[in-house]
C-alpha cells in the first residue's frame, strides 16, 4: 500500500499540474457576463470609434474588471509577461481615452484585442 502511494501521489500532481497548463483556453472562457473580456473590448473600440469618450472610459473600467477576474484563472498556462504586457496595454488605453486620441487608442485597443486572441494559443 505504501509503494502504491509513493507512485500515485506524484502521478497525479504531475497530471494536475499538466491539465492547468494546457487548460488556458478553456479556463479563458468567460464564467459570467461580466467576465466577458471580448465583449467588452468590442463595446471599448465602438465607443471610440463613434467619440463617446465617457461610454468608452466605464466600459475600459469593465474591461479591466473583466480581466482583473479571469487573469487569475489562466496565470499558469501564460507566460507572466503576455498578463503584464495586456495591464500596459490597458494602463495606456485609459491614457489615450482621457486625451481623446482616437487613432492611437484604437491601436492601443487592437493591440490589446490581439494579445487576448493569442494568449493562450
Amino acid at each position: 500500500m505504501r509503494k502504491f502511494l509513493f507512485y500515485l501521489v506524484p502521478s497525479l500532481i504531475l497530471i494536475l499540474s499538466v491539465a492547468i497548463m494546457i487548460g488556458g483556453p478553456y479556463l479563458k472562457n468567460p464564467k459570467g457576463d461580466d467576465e466577458n473580456v471580448a465583449v467588452y473590448i468590442e463595446k471599448v473600440m465602438e465607443d471610440i470609434k463613434n467619440d463617446h469618450w465617457e461610454e468608452a472610459n466605464d466600459n475600459l473600467e469593465k474591461l479591466k474588471s473583466a480581466w482583473k477576474k479571469i487573469l487569475p484563472r489562466i496565470q499558469f498556462s501564460i507566460e507572466r509577461d503576455e498578463a503584464i504586457e495586456i495591464d500596459v496595454n490597458l494602463a495606456r488605453l485609459k491614457g489615450l481615452i482621457f486625451g481623446k486620441d482616437q487613432a492611437a487608442a484604437l491601436a492601443e485597443l487592437n493591440e490589446t484585442a490581439e494579445r487576448w486572441k493569442n494568449l493562450s494559443e
